[in-house]
């Protein structure tokens, strides 16, 4: 994993390619980095993008937030979830300016963890696009990439031509429409 490093200012697609994170959400935070620092002259680190599955699994076991394997966004490739840093020791109206410049950039903050009587989650240096399938189906990316399965037709993005592929998971079937991020979900019974 690289060093933790600054986002205000920083070149969208270096960061994406070093963290292995979308660059939609390395976007997203940039701004919101941008955006923190003109109004709290603070500034916001990445300190987690992409993680191994040992990664995964020795952050849970040290008592840090960490998702299951499976619904984990810093497992998907490439991530959309990150964790961030913005100070040493924040306070909570820091914490809480964060949140809120998160949520207009159409970021998700915490990963879903709970909040505390303050609405600050628990896992607040968590910032994601949402629940890991749809982020990743919104997007036009595949998650996670093991189950990923060809369907035999192509899809552009950018210069390149991609395999669509269909993802099942318990809740169902999700297969990017579009290389613009539109995506159909169809809901199968699990088997």
């Amino acid at each position: 994993m690289p060093a933790r490093e600054s986002l205000r200012g920083a070149d969208v697609c270096d960061l994406a390619v070093r963290w292995r994170v979308a660059p939609e959400v390395i976007a997203r935070l940039v701004v919101a980095a941008d955006q923190f620092y003109e109004e709290t002259r603070g500034t916001v680190q990445i300190i987690s993008g992409y993680r191994t599955y040992d990664e995964q699994v020795r952050l849970g076991r040290a008592g840090r937030p960490a998702a299951r394997d499976d619904l984990s966004t810093h497992r998907s490739c490439p991530a959309t979830g990150v964790d961030v840093n913005i100070g040493t020791v924040p306070t909570r109206v820091q914490k809480a300016i964060w949140g809120r410049i998160l949520r207009m950039n159409g970021l998700r903050w915490g990963g879903g963890s709970a909040p505390n009587e303050a609405g600050i989650p628990s896992d607040w240096q968590h910032v994601d696009m949402g629940p890991r399938a749809l982020s990743q189906a919104l997007l036009g990316y595949v998650v996670p990439v093991e189950t990923g399965r060809p369907t035999g037709e192509t899809a552009r993005v950018g210069d390149r031509e991609r395999p669509r592929l269909s993802i099942r998971t318990r809740t169902g079937t999700v297969r990017p429409a579009s290389p613009r991020g539109r995506a159909t979900i169809t809901l199968v019974k699990a088997r």
